[in-house]
């Protein structure tokens, strides 16, 4: 069981809130089913996609082009360069196609079941933000999880200082880890927290800007999940629009190499039987 998790009960026994704390952990553990769910989601149809792709152009090229190629032999010619070489390839390298779609295809399981793990899920941010396309989402999607951390820490009494050493153990991002360590230090030399965020730029002007009115009414913790919420709600955004992107990529890739192999046989099979006609 998570340290955070000891800390927060232990908490919440001690103010005699404890069934306020476990209400905010379950309300947490459920944000972060959901937000895994919603990626998985969002994951499988393009890796679907590239499977069925590859898939296609292996058939085309180890079972559809050797017929062709039969066709042209039986009218006395030979098929181009370029569609000769990649039958003779495709011949070559039948059973290296099989490990190929069989490798392919456990990846992408592979793949999906580390994003509906919580395991699979951090590691999977640990490395998104090693890579420049999604650098910026990890970093959203560790923002959204510093709030939504904090939200929880502040609503069960812990201190601020306490919160802030608790939820670095949530956000698996460096970058995200260096400026909680910039807020603990702002905060020993005297800053209350919204001026400590603002300088180390964790959030937005606009959150930060709320956050600093739920600290003066006192509902500092309220602030911090609703920001949360939005995040996550911009993550969500981010991911279904790159989704979208991507999909038709795909189908006009696919379509490009099929048409682009067809008609290299197609082509001056036409010409031969208009020929002979």
């Amino acid at each position: 069981m998570p340290d955070y998790y000891c800390h927060m009960v232990e908490g919440g026994e001690e103010a005699g809130s404890l069934d306020t704390v476990l209400d905010e952990l379950t309300r947490y553990y459920t944000r972060q089913d959901d937000f895994r769910e919603t990626i998985s989601e969002a994951l499988s149809y393009p890796l679907l996609m590239i499977f069925l792709m590859f898939v296609v152009i292996v058939v085309l090229i180890t079972r559809v082009l050797p017929i062709f190629g039969e066709v042209f032999a039986s009218l006395g010619t030979e098929m181009n360069a370029f569609s000769a070489s990649l039958m003779h390839f495709g011949s070559r390298s039948g059973r290296f196609f099989l490990f190929c779609i069989l490798g392919l295809g456990a990846a992408n399981l592979f793949l999906l079941f580390l994003v509906k793990t919580q395991s699979g899920h951090h590691f999977l941010l640990r490395h998104a933000e090693k890579f420049i396309p999604t650098r910026n989402l990890a970093m959203q999607i560790a923002t959204g999880r510093f709030a939504e951390g904090m939200a929880l820490m502040l609503s069960s009494g812990m201190d601020t200082f306490r919160a802030l050493e608790m939820v670095n153990t949530l956000v698996e991002n460096k970058k995200m880890q260096e400026k909680i360590a910039g807020c603990k230090r702002y905060l020993q030399e005297g800053d209350n927290f919204p001026d400590a965020l603002k300088k180390t730029e964790v959030f937005s002007l606009l959150y930060t800007r709320l956050l600093l009115a739920g600290f003066q009414s006192g509902s500092m913790d309220a602030a911090l999940s609703q920001i949360a919420l939005q995040y996550d709600k911009e993550t969500g955004r981010k991911i279904y629009h790159w989704i979208s992107f991507l999909e038709p990529t795909l189908i006009i890739l696919l379509s490009l190499i099929v048409g682009m192999i067809l008609l290299s046989v197609l082509l001056p099979l036409m010409g031969i039987m208009s020929a002979i006609g």
